[in-house]
């Protein structure tokens, strides 16, 4: 084959209409357009709200795991206590950067997960989920204990997709972990789809715990020993309001005496310092004899009860204390012997 065969005009390479080009040419036209710039979109997320879960009681002696969903409803295992109200969820915004309609149906692909290690009484965030998408279709990949990754469809360039986010954040016990302000960190990477994302912002969780509240009790109720009355009713009173030395003991009833060993039940509330507190006594409780078949009912009075642990110097305050006392009636139908009971008063944080 002669070298004038390679110049031989060709009417098929030429993009722009049906004109003779060498082989030569040709080829330099088709590398000049593969290694033009190709234009692209990219994606910057940008977390717009992180998950506040409030003002929480820990749990004694256990974990308590708060479960919140991208709608913000919050649910628990455990013990422990959500003081705070109101929705609790994640909000994150993906922004799109590219010339013309290229957002339009670009595709972002989204991990979120936690990371490092949680700070105060908050643990690291498991268990993600992801809803509530505006700008966007929302399609799962998979997800891990702690991670999930997803891609969102961008609807149209002129609108960023946000979409909302839900976890699992355990809140460890009463004895484990500082009080006050905890954070479990979290992060928020993005990329292009297909490629695996491995950038972005980080954040984080927050909540504030408080001490565990408890009741003490340094005194019980004590009656006594009573003498029924000849005939009729005998009603016992013990007073639970007066200096300790004064509290009074009181019986009615023909032939009723008293005598022995008497008190008021003394409580004390224990727990961080500065909150308002309630405390609840029953109204009555009841004490049994082995082998009776009568209970006695007594009827429980008390003297003011707090509201407010008080603030000391080292945060865990204890209250002055308070006293319960009570009364019963009885009549001769009553076995003699001895008669006891149990009767529980409970105290909440507000």
């Amino acid at each position: 084959m002669s070298h004038a065969a390679f110049k031989r005009p060709l009417r098929w390479c030429s993009p722009g209409g049906m004109r003779n080009v060498t082989v030569a040419g040709c080829l330099l036209a088709l590398t000049t357009l593969a290694t033009s710039p190709a234009a692209a979109q990219t994606y910057a997320a940008v977390i717009s709200g992180v998950p506040a879960l409030g003002n929480v009681v820990p749990a004694l002696d256990e974990v308590t795991t708060f479960t919140f969903t991208p709608a913000g409803a919050v649910t628990k295992t455990g013990a422990g206590v959500r003081k705070s109200a109101g929705l609790v969820q994640g909000s994150v915004t993906l922004n799109c950067s590219g010339s013309g309609n290229l957002c339009t149906g670009a595709v972002a692909r989204v991990r979120i997960g936690s990371t490092g290690t949680g700070l105060g009484k908050a643990g690291l965030m498991t268990n993600f989920t992801v809803g509530s998408v505006t700008g966007g279709t929302y399609t799962f990949i998979s997800s891990t204990a702690n991670t999930i990754d997803f891609r969102i469809t961008q609807t149209n360039k002129s609108t960023s997709p946000t979409f909302k986010f839900g976890a699992s954040l355990p809140i460890s016990d009463n004895a484990t972990g500082a009080v006050g302000g905890g954070t479990s960190p979290f992060y928020v990477w993005v990329a292009t789809n297909p490629t695996v994302p491995s950038t972005g912002p980080s954040s984080n969780a927050t909540v504030n715990t408080y001490r565990g509240i408890s009741v003490a009790s340094s005194t019980n109720l004590a009656f006594g020993t009573v003498r029924r009355a000849n005939s009729g009713n005998t009603v016992m009173t013990v007073n639970p309001v007066g200096p300790l030395a004064s509290y009074s003991r009181g019986v009615t009833g023909t032939g009723s005496t008293v005598s022995g060993t008497f008190s008021p039940a003394t409580f004390t509330v224990s727990g961080e310092g500065g909150q308002m507190i309630t405390v609840t006594v029953p109204a009555s409780f009841s004490m049994t004899k082995t082998g009776g078949t009568t209970p006695i009912t007594v009827n429980l009075t008390k003297s003011t009860l707090p509201t407010v642990i008080p603030t000391p110097a080292a945060a865990l305050g204890t209250t002055a204390p308070f006293y319960v006392g009570g009364n019963f009636t009885i009549d001769s139908t009553y076995d003699a012997g001895d008669y006891s009971g149990t009767f529980d008063v409970t105290a909440n944080y507000n």
